[in-house]
């Protein structure tokens, strides 16, 4: 098996493994031949990655964290969630919201300050901790499948779509920091619902344009490759005066969730802070370091390489290896530096069934990541630096000594 972004498909490719839509869904069936039609629609999709046939890697198995499906069930009830919500706001009276405190509390909201919600029965979002709760199981008491960066490459429903894949990376970390099973599944409620606030955002188009996310603005410009990150359409940056609006989205969020059942304060407090920043540059409270709570940490650092590797209405998305140099740049400026060596050790930048160039020209697939050693996967080199095809492909062991002089210099495909 081999992982290929899917911008890279091409007629004649055979898939590995169901390639399934975000609502969990087989779009296109595993042992399917894919045709000039099907790569055309590949598009609509929405899918980052692809998993395909290859002869040469038959005894490398690529395989999921999640389960499809179960990210479809998410992803569904997330979208039926949103749609309420949205619904509730457009009958309140959103502009009085209360405003949290950094905790996301309300401690001294006024009994005559309107709701952000029109006045009725409160909406339950049990079923979305019912769902991130068997997430948190797939985790446990050890991964069934290969971690990855992932995002979504169809902005039309990357809503409620791109918040699951966040969700999934979130809980891995949180696994690995320890972090207790309700802890957890408070961490996952809020990676789901960090984006509530945009609904008493005017006008919604907002949040189409580049700048809430502000790291991403500094890594368009400062990393933008011939692969990742090319713009698609002149569209202007957030004004100032634009993004201070913008920047109340997790306040507005953390009110509209004071009114629904299955939401509690930790809930709350991670998503008022989840765009605060380790230096202090982020917002709404410009809290910096351990004042910002750990579950915010990973939340906020998670949401940035997702949504670096998504496609936007303003760009093309970066490749998941350029997301890791991302956060790897900014360790102890805008993320917690413990925790980007957490990720480092369990989110290989060059997954398992990944091709790859070595510094020394010759390309190979990952066929062991070889998690908590950071950057030395195991590699089959199949081509020589000249490009030549190996009758008999062999294997590299880049955590091995005698090959330290080794590493790899980028992803093929992917």
């Amino acid at each position: 098996m081999r992982r290929i972004l899917v911008k890279y498909a091409k007629p004649g490719m055979v898939l590995a493994r169901d390639l399934h839509d975000g609502s969990g869904h087989v779009a296109i069936g595993k042992g399917t031949q894919l045709t000039d039609r099907w790569v055309q629609a590949l598009a609509y999709v929405g899918a980052s990655e692809l998993v395909i046939l290859d002869e040469r890697f038959q005894d490398v198995s690529v395989s999921p964290m999640i389960p499809p499906e179960l990210e479809g069930m998410v992803s569904e009830a997330l979208r039926d969630t949103l749609a309420k919500i949205t619904a509730a706001v457009s009958g309140g009276t959103a502009a009085a919201c209360p405003v949290p405190d950094r905790d996301g509390l309300n401690r001294d909201a006024s009994p005559a300050v309107q709701p952000a919600m029109a006045a009725g029965e409160a909406l339950d979002l049990g079923r979305l901790r019912q769902l991130i709760y068997q997430m948190v199981q797939q985790l446990s008491p050890e991964l069934k499948g290969d971690p990855t960066i992932t995002g979504w490459h169809s902005w039309r429903d990357a809503a409620h779509i791109l918040p699951m894949k966040i969700a999934s990376l979130s809980l891995l970390l949180g696994k690995e920091a320890e972090m207790s099973e309700s802890d957890l599944v408070d961490l996952g409620m809020a990676a789901l619902l960090q984006n509530v606030g945009y609904a008493i955002i005017k006008p919604p188009e907002l949040s189409e344009r580049p700048g809430a996310l502000w790291e991403e603005m500094a890594f368009i410009n400062a990393w933008r490759t011939d692969n990742g990150g090319l713009p698609m359409a002149k569209v202007a940056p957030l004004t100032e005066s634009e993004l201070q609006i913008v920047w109340k989205h997790p306040l507005h969020g953390a009110e509209i969730l004071r009114q629904c059942n299955g939401v509690n304060d930790n809930v709350r407090s991670t998503i008022v802070q989840h765009h605060e920043r380790w230096n202090g540059s982020g917002y709404p409270y410009g809290l910096k370091g351990t004042e910002i709570s750990l579950a915010a940490r990973i939340l906020g650092m998670c949401d940035a390489l997702c949504s670096t590797v998504s496609k936007k209405p303003y760009r093309q998305p970066f490749q998941p290896y350029e997301a890791t140099e991302l956060v790897v740049a900014c360790s102890r400026v805008l993320y917690d530096p413990d925790l980007v060596q957490l990720f480092l050790e369990n989110i290989p930048a060059f997954p398992t069934g990944v091709m790859v160039k070595l510094n020394a020209g010759e390309v190979g697939i990952v066929v062991d990541a070889n998690l908590g050693l950071v950057g030395r996967p195991k590699v089959r080199v199949c081509y020589d630096k000249d490009g030549n095809q190996l009758a008999t492909p062999f294997e590299v062991d880049l955590a091995e000594d005698e090959h330290a002089n080794k590493l790899v210099t980028s992803a093929v495909e992917y």
